[in-house]
């Protein structure tokens, strides 16, 4: 009653609660007694997240996270923390990132998953602590909450729950082989900030027209073109590689594809920041490729346009064509600090107009036939 008496005054935009009684519910037997409460600050659009309980319960949870306007709470692991025994509940021989803690109480009727083993925290008297269980994963929640309500403070508790689990990633409680969602709080802000945008996953295969959300994204696989005719605008959104350069990792892959607009995009961190494979007439521009092995890289590729593209700082090429790459116009583009600036290997036919090459450690253009 106090927070929804002085959300004004404070600026309240979300309550979280980490208590419950122990019991096993679903939506037929949840009990009521504090329903007045939630009720009211869900009318007056205050999201109320509830833990879930940590009796290890599949079939149900407590009280009061089954209140219909409530949201609940599961916990999953944040990393691998070893094995981990809770009490005489359960155990996890094994841990992982996105692991659901053996000890949630899962239902149906759960809303969402957050992390909550093991986490850092403040403790009493001015400390830092490591904890674990669904009251720890609430919070994580109502945190999200607060930055989504910072973009649009009228959102309604409806549509914060929808947002919060239609960009969240699934994960697998194996008590009871439900599918539940881990909040994604890049995700869930973004889908506020720009509705519409698309939120990159790893390894996704991009069939339509598709502008990503602004961000940066851990993406070991990267993503890959799966058709002609379509647009990708990154949007400004940075995909990041796994490190090291292995064989195959590649940022944004073409493979085959015709008259694909690539552009706006941050890729870094990969053997192949951007690569195009026998794919012609595609419009590359406003593109960042920096810190990989090669920059930009076309094998077989013909007839596509290069616009305003930088690609510095990569270990081999900063635009490598190759294997007859030609026809293509190259305007604008920028190559500093790599092996070579560009490269053209067996390529003929470009077309190079008002191209930047400065300080790489051979040549600024090499033509190799």
């Amino acid at each position: 009653d106090w927070c929804i008496n002085n959300r004004e005054n404070y600026g309240i935009s979300a309550l979280t609660m980490s208590i419950g009684d122990r019991g096993r519910y679903t939506s037929s037997n949840c009990p009521t007694w504090m329903d007045q409460a939630i009720n009211n600050a869900y009318n007056f659009n205050l999201a109320f997240t509830i833990s879930s309980g940590n009796e290890g319960y599949k079939n149900g949870i407590s009280y009061p996270a089954c209140s219909p306007n409530a949201i609940s709470v599961g916990a999953t692991y944040d990393a691998n923390v070893g094995s981990r025994t809770w009490g005489s509940v359960c155990s996890d021989p094994t841990t992982w990132a996105d692991k659901v803690v053996c000890f949630t109480n899962s239902h149906q009727i759960l809303d969402l998953m957050a992390p909550g083993a093991m986490i850092v925290s403040t403790v009493l008297f001015g400390n830092y602590g490591e904890k674990a269980g669904t009251s720890m994963a609430a919070p994580h929640v109502a945190g999200t909450i607060a930055l989504m309500k910072q973009t649009s403070p009228s959102l309604t508790v409806d549509r914060i729950l929808s947002t919060l689990q239609s960009t969240g990633v699934p994960v697998t409680d194996p008590g009871n082989g439900l599918t539940f969602k881990r909040i994604d709080a890049l995700a869930a802000v973004n889908s506020i900030l720009n509705p519409g945008c698309t939120t990159p996953t790893n390894g996704m295969v991009i069939t339509q027209s598709t502008t990503f959300c602004h961000g940066t994204y851990n993406l070991p696989n990267g993503v890959r073109i799966g058709a002609s005719d379509i647009t990708l605008n990154c949007n400004g959104a940075t995909l990041n590689g796994p490190g090291g350069w292995p064989i195959d990792s590649t940022g944004i892959f073409n493979n085959g594809y015709d008259r694909v607009v690539i552009n706006n995009c941050n890729v870094q961190n990969y053997r192949y920041g951007i690569a195009l494979n026998l794919a012609d007439f595609n419009t590359l521009t406003y593109n960042i490729v920096n810190n990989n092995d090669y920059g930009m890289w076309l094998e077989s590729s013909s007839s596509n346009t290069l616009t305003s593209n930088t690609a510095n700082n990569n270990r081999a090429q900063g635009f490598d064509f190759r294997g007859s790459s030609s026809y293509s116009t190259l305007t604008s583009n920028t190559a500093n600090n790599n092996r070579n600036g560009f490269l053209f290997s067996d390529s003929y036919r470009n077309t190079l107009t008002y191209n930047t090459a400065n300080n790489n450690i051979n040549d600024g253009f090499q033509f190799a036939f």
